[in-house]
């Protein structure tokens, strides 16, 4: 009863519709979310580590705060803590971050799951990540020559290493601080972020509370507590990060995601609106035989929703291989860091929900005028 109740070509254009909303929606949706992640994950490195950043500087790789390691040592409950010095330098002509990092702490926080080679020892020495290394052609024992951005300074480093970590770490290299320091133009006791591990028994209140300049009886100075910015990852990092490290703004990025789907939206209204109106002639004789409003209504949601899902789903699919062939091949970066392509369930719920819903609401909306 079903192809004789809607026409082949009708089908048709139903089935274009529903497949083209579902793969623009989840398009669109897995390149935010990948984005998202690459960029709070490449400060983060995957993990829930509180980060103490400069508030007044312009983006939060840029600025520098006073090292306060040794205070955050002594606060009970805190594991471990990692000041590190970001800054970006070219290598053959491609420009990276070089992060610099005490190399004994930073092996403690488990982030480098594979290293071939040793760790660095001196100054000049360095590890690169997996990617860089494989994009560059660089192997253990090379010794490379590269320029700080800020200083113009060109120094030549012996690589110790190759790590692998499993976050947008591996686009960087590693160094001693001393080095980044150097590139960087850095002098004294400060830092471009200290990195905070908890212990799952403390409060993660207590970082904020430690470093509130109205805190009674804190041997931090009150001008070096208004400089800093106590973020914990997630959303709230990401707002950071987009605000004053991006020329875009999270705005932007889900009024994007909005404009998608409002358009997805209104042409799954008006694409089942003008199939269910060519079909008016039929659906009026089946309620003059005596169908009711349910039953016909029934009849063609149960159809088109099965229908509505599996363009879902294909449709997601299709857009995670289109995105990871393009990632693959061409290798797109945000921050100087490879955007890493992630499923996402949301994404595969809203790609298979917006085509049902508005499916289901056009029916409903054409069937009570019969």
């Amino acid at each position: 009863m079903f192809p004789k109740l809607i026409p082949w070509g009708s089908l048709k254009l139903i089935t274009i519709i529903l497949l083209t909303i579902s793969t623009a929606t989840s398009i669109t949706g897995l390149y935010v979310v990948s984005i998202s992640k690459t960029l709070t994950n490449s400060l983060t490195l995957g993990s829930d580590d509180v980060l103490i950043l400069s508030s007044t500087s312009k983006t939060p790789y840029t600025g520098v705060v006073t090292d306060l390691s040794n205070y955050f040592r002594g606060i009970e409950g805190i594991e471990l803590v990692s000041p590190e010095v970001l800054t970006p330098v070219v290598i053959s002509d491609k420009v990276v971050f070089l992060r610099g990092i005490n190399v004994t702490l930073f092996k403690d926080l488990g982030i480098i799951k594979y290293l071939s080679g040793l760790l660095p020892e001196t100054r000049y020495e360095v590890l690169v990540g997996s990617r860089l290394s494989n994009y560059l052609g660089i192997n253990v024992g090379d010794s490379i020559v590269i320029t700080g951005i800020p200083t113009g300074k060109e120094v030549r480093v012996f690589v110790k290493g190759i790590y692998i970590s499993g976050t947008p770490l591996d686009d960087e290299l590693l160094s001693t601080s001393s080095l980044a320091k150097e590139l960087r133009g850095i002098q004294g006791n400060y830092v471009t972020l200290i990195r905070v591990r908890l212990g799952g028994y403390v409060n993660e209140s207590l970082i904020p509370k430690y470093l509130s300049p109205s805190t009674k009886g804190s041997s931090i100075p009150t001008t070096i507590l208004k400089d800093l910015r106590v973020v914990e990852g997630g959303s709230e990092l990401l707002d950071e990060v987009l605000g004053r490290g991006v020329k875009i703004s999270s705005n932007f990025l889900w009024s994007s995601t909005l404009l998608v789907i409002t358009s997805s939206i209104l042409t799954i209204y008006y694409g089942t609106s003008w199939v269910l109106n060519n079909l008016n002639d039929v659906l009026t004789t089946l309620r003059f035989v005596g169908l009711s409003r349910y039953r016909l209504a029934l009849l063609i949601i149960t159809k088109l929703l099965i229908l509505s899902l599996t363009s879902g789903i294909v449709g997601y699919l299709t857009s995670y291989l289109t995105l990871k062939l393009v990632f693959n091949l061409l290798k797109p970066q945000i921050l100087l860091h490879t955007i890493e392509l992630v499923s996402d369930f949301n994404v595969l719920t809203l790609s298979t929900l917006i085509p049902s819903i508005m499916t289901i609401s056009s029916v409903l909306i054409k069937v009570r005028d019969l």
